[in-house]
């Protein structure tokens, strides 16, 4: 039997679709979400998430529970037919895009994050994600960040800039090397 590879993880030189493992699945409605106790097992993380929040806000992860101003981001973005992008550095956690407000009950913001390499401890930790939100004229992101820290991940909280989260569901999928 022959396996068929993911899409956007095999474009990238990833994996089988048989390399995710589920680690964990979460819900929650509270202001923040936490994936503590990591595995080191695996190569790369991979986090799928449909995401509502009290209201449009600007949402994103710290990894092991650094607060301080070590994240940096690079995005595109693109509303309707008018694209833009964006860069930051020096903030308090990785920006993943905006979520999904509480107007529509039944509409949420999908997420695809992968954190590469969570391991290694001789560079930093790189992330990439694509998210996407209904309300504020459709708004697609792709980005990538960075966490300025040479340190294994072991836990990974996401959480909105503001508010706390609707209703969410996160999963967490670990990807085995070759």
């Amino acid at each position: 039997m022959s396996l068929i590879p993911l899409g956007f993880w095999a474009a990238s030189g990833g994996g089988e679709v048989s390399a995710y493992e589920l680690i964990e699945t979460s819900t929650t409605s509270a202001t923040s979400l936490t994936f503590s106790s990591i595995p080191a097992d695996f190569m790369h993380l991979q986090i799928r998430a449909t995401v509502r929040t009290s209201g449009d806000l600007d949402f994103g992860m710290r990894i092991n529970g650094d607060t301080s101003s070590s994240y940096a981001v690079h995005n595109l973005l693109t509303t309707g037919s008018t694209p833009s992008s964006n860069a930051s550095t020096g903030s308090n956690r990785m920006f993943l895009g905006q979520s999904q407000g509480a107007g529509d009950a039944y509409v949420y913001s999908p997420y695809l994050i992968d954190v590469l390499d969570y391991q290694n401890t001789n560079k930093n930790t790189t992330v990439r994600y694509i998210s996407s939100r209904h309300s504020g004229g459709n708004s697609l992101y792709f980005g990538s960040g960075l966490w300025i820290n040479t340190s294994a991940v072991t836990s990974i909280t996401f959480l909105p800039n503001s508010g706390s989260f609707q209703s969410a569901k996160f999963s967490l999928y670990g990807i085995r090397g070759a």
